[in-house]
């Protein structure tokens, strides 16, 4: 049994999960397995998984035959997961070769912890870093208040909803998809990590060791405009879907102690963005 199990959901990945593979199979740390689910892909992703897991015995591929949607995917290859620690990976990101052995070095010499990340940084289809993410490891911290509210207050702009994809005490990331699950609603994954780090708290690595591929509707978004820094102002929430959002958050810290503060914060969060913009609106006019 490996110490580390990944799970990699995917579905038409064709373009760039040979590359995301290929960057795992890189890594100094070589004690893992790789599952990669396959959710009726209509591309080539399952003849490329099954060619490349031919060449390395730590790596299977399994396939659905309808779509049975990215949350169950996601749910899927966590349930066959095995050993002592879990990641998520996604077929169009890449990891440096010192990612798993950071990270496991952190979770191991303080068992206590649930979770590590490292450093942070967002690529476009050429490779090409877009945005920088310096005050990511701010938010690192025990299962503490502080750390908490530190992750609350953060924008969702900086870069937060990554640490989802951070390597977890296998057990613990059970204990929170068993209570959060992963809804079909805005910010979820931001939900199952501040539910991660109410219960084990999180470790980040100031290298930047892994690159998220900004997606094409991520670079219209933007504009085209590539901001290496996130921007000064706004990049939170939608307002319409705040109380959703807050339900979410919500439900991922009941039991934890945490969830007046949560309430507390959130709220002040609305409120101040909705009298800003009304303020805006009246110096405008």
């Amino acid at each position: 049994m490996s110490r580390v199990f990944i799970g990699m959901p995917v579905r038409n990945g064709s373009v760039f999960i040979r590359q995301a593979i290929d960057s795992l199979r890189g890594q100094t740390f070589e004690d893992w397995n790789l599952l990669i689910s396959d959710n009726a892909s209509t591309d080539e992703t399952f003849e490329i998984c099954r060619d490349v897991a031919a060449l390395d015995p730590r790596i299977k591929v399994v396939a659905e035959r309808t779509n049975i949607g990215a949350g169950e995917n996601f749910s899927k290859v966590l349930r066959r997961a095995e050993g002592n620690y879990f990641m998520w990976a996604a077929a169009d990101d890449q990891w440096r070769p010192q990612f798993l052995d950071t990270c496991v070095n952190a979770l191991a010499s303080n068992p206590s912890l649930g979770m590590a990340f490292t450093g942070l940084e967002n690529i476009d289809r050429e490779g090409r870093i877009v945005r920088r993410y310096p005050d990511l490891p701010k938010l690192a911290g025990p299962a503490q208040l502080r750390t908490v509210a530190r992750y609350l207050l953060s924008r969702e702009i900086c870069g937060k909803a990554n640490l989802i994809y951070s390597v977890y005490q296998l057990e613990l990331c059970r204990r929170v998809a068993d209570h959060v699950g992963f809804p079909n609603c805005w910010g979820a994954d931001m939900a199952f990590v501040l539910g991660a780090i109410a219960r084990g708290g999180v470790s980040i690595d100031a290298r930047v060791l892994f690159q998220k591929r900004w997606s094409d509707a991520e670079m219209i978004n933007s504009g085209g405009q590539v901001e290496l820094s996130p921007p000064a102002n706004g990049g939170i929430f939608p307002l319409d879907q705040f109380e959703s959002y807050k339900a979410g958050l919500l439900s991922a810290v009941t039991g934890t102690g945490f969830g007046a503060a949560t309430r507390l914060i959130m709220n002040y969060r609305f409120y101040r963005e909705r009298l800003s913009r009304r303020l805006e609106s009246l110096t405008a006019t």
